[in-house]
């Protein structure tokens, strides 16, 4: 009888994966919402999870978020401001 061929584990004692079943509708609108904010889906859920077991700090993500978007917003603005003055002045 020939034998099977097993797959080697090329996982480590670290790694570890969850499964759970998620609405559909609810599992399309994180993962928009987390494009939308440029964050992976894993890194957010693997960051709540770590607060729920007490290894990281409560954060308030919707506020890190919030003021990520307002400084991109500051820098595309201060681009728009330099590139302006340099028209002006030509």
């Amino acid at each position: 009888m020939a034998q099977a061929k097993h797959q080697k584990d090329t996982t480590t004692d670290r790694e570890g994966q969850i499964n759970f079943r998620y609405d559909k509708d609810k599992k399309d609108r994180l993962y928009a919402k987390a494009k939308e904010e440029g964050l992976p889906v894993s890194q957010l859920l693997a960051s709540w999870c770590d607060e729920y077991i007490g290894d990281k700090p409560k954060s308030k993500p919707e506020m890190e978020i919030k003021i990520a978007k307002i400084e991109e917003m500051v820098q595309i603005a201060l681009k728009k401001l330099e590139f302006s003055e340099g028209k002006l002045s030509a």
